[in-house]
């Protein structure tokens, strides 16, 4: 599962990308197939109705309750202090 707030251009370009790093990092044509896109409900009202249809994270089985923010609720607090 790869979500991000511009899931929908990564997943366009996740493949040519993967063939510019080292060997080592690079993920199989078989597994790429077998990433799920997803953006953030938060962002998503952002996209167009295409990618709010496509990667709504309220469309993917087992994932409906998620709104998959809560890393930065986490790291926005301790973000402050370090500035």
């Amino acid at each position: 599962l790869l979500s991000y707030d511009i899931a929908c251009q990564y997943s366009w370009h996740l493949f040519h990308r993967m063939k510019e790093l080292p060997e080592h990092l690079q993920m199989t044509d078989d597994l790429i197939k077998y990433v799920d896109y997803v953006i953030p409900k938060f962002h998503l009202f952002r996209h167009g109705s295409s990618c709010q249809l496509q990667y709504s994270i309220n469309l993917l089985p087992g994932c409906v309750h998620s709104d998959l923010e809560d890393p930065k609720r986490w790291w926005a607090p301790g973000r402050a202090r370090s500035i």
